[in-house]
């Protein structure tokens, strides 16, 4: 939200709550208004601006003390009426001139009521946070971090979270995660391994750790990424933009940098994954990291030349194997548990399909 509208709303509560103020001296207010008061007052804001509203007008005098209705008051009587109270300025202006009271002096201590309410909250989102979050195999987990970003973690994932308030730090030993970050100007957002780092101020993109190199897909937004050697040797940090996606090798050098789909790129966090003319070796790799079932093609050879289409399920490697074995005249052997072994038929001819179970 924008300062301009940072400032309307605080204005709108303001008056609202003066409005409010008046309406509630009315001893025979209907007991469905004080719920729908209290509907309005349950908002932190509003809340900040009718305690300034109420504190300033009893401070000058001119209105009495309000005296709220007990629970067993506010329950009774009460009608299904949703409506809430709209700013009415009118009255504002009618009451501040009956009472004698500037509403200009009012409304600046109702504003530093608010800002002071939102600076505090800010604040307390910046104390320090610390965690360690690991995944076991086929085990996915969306987590909100200290500052409010939030994280999902595909399988055999493992961060360490360090959160300060000058700092926002994730140590990324292994695995893949997707981070939505919460926009902090002052605190950068870093992931970092023992490769390189991706840095973001707030953004949508995700990180995987395989393979000793660690990938970097941005789906919204910016993201810088850097090696942690800075020398001219491995390459000077970079921005990508969304839709793209870049590596940093052990030897911490920037791989070239590609243009992805990131919805494809980061499906695994669905639990989906989509082979699009793949070699059944490189969608068996992309599989057996995040499934709690293994499958193993026992033909390199062939594994390494057929190639494969669809979207199949991390969760269910039925389809996939039996996807497999129809294509290369395999069949599926379950003698494992949690493996299922693709391989060879006795008879060339012979192409076995078990049924799950």
């Amino acid at each position: 939200m924008s300062t301009h509208s940072n400032g309307e709303a605080t204005s709108r509560s303001c008056r609202e709550a003066a409005v409010w103020y008046v309406r509630l001296q009315d001893p025979d207010l209907p007991a469905r208004w004080w719920r729908h008061w209290e509907k309005w007052n349950a908002i932190p804001e509003n809340r900040a601006a009718f305690d300034a509203i109420a504190a300033a007008m009893e401070k000058a005098g001119r209105l009495p003390k309000l005296e709220m209705p007990s629970a067993a008051e506010l329950a009774a009587g009460l009608h299904n009426d949703p409506a809430p109270i709209a700013a009415n300025e009118k009255r504002v202006d009618e009451l501040f001139k009956r009472s004698g009271v500037r509403w200009a002096l009012v409304a600046a201590s109702c504003t530093f009521a608010i800002v002071l309410l939102l600076a505090l909250a800010w604040i307390s989102k910046r104390d320090d946070y610390t965690e360690m979050i690991a995944t076991q195999a086929g085990e996915w987990r969306t987590l909100s971090l200290g500052d409010g970003s939030t994280v999902t973690l595909g399988p055999r994932t493992r961060i360490e979270v360090n959160f300060d308030r000058r700092h926002r730090l994730v140590e990324f030993a292994e695995g893949e995660a997707i981070f939505a970050v919460e926009k902090d100007p002052l605190r950068p957002f870093e992931v970092r391994t023992e490769f390189g780092m991706a840095s973001a101020i707030g953004t949508r993109f995700g990180v995987s750790r395989v393979d000793r190199e660690f990938t970097v897909t941005v789906a919204e937004g910016i993201v810088r990424v850097s090696p942690l050697d800075t020398s001219e040797s491995s390459g000077r940090p970079i921005e990508i933009e969304a839709g793209r996606q870049v590596g940093i090798s052990s030897d911490q050098m920037i791989t070239e940098v590609r243009a992805v789909n990131p919805e494809l790129e980061l499906e695994w966090a669905s639990k989906m994954l989509t082979f699009d003319g793949v070699t059944i070796a490189e969608a068996l790799v992309k599989f057996n990291r995040r499934s709690h079932v293994r499958l193993l093609f026992t033909d390199p050879e062939l594994a390494a030349t057929i190639r494969i289409f669809g979207r199949f399920s991390i969760e269910n490697p039925e389809p996939l194997a039996s996807y497999i074995a129809a294509a290369t005249r395999v069949r599926i052997e379950r003698d494992q548990p949690n493996v299922l072994v693709l391989e060879r038929a006795s008879d060339p001819e012979e192409i076995t399909v078990r049924p799950p179970g």
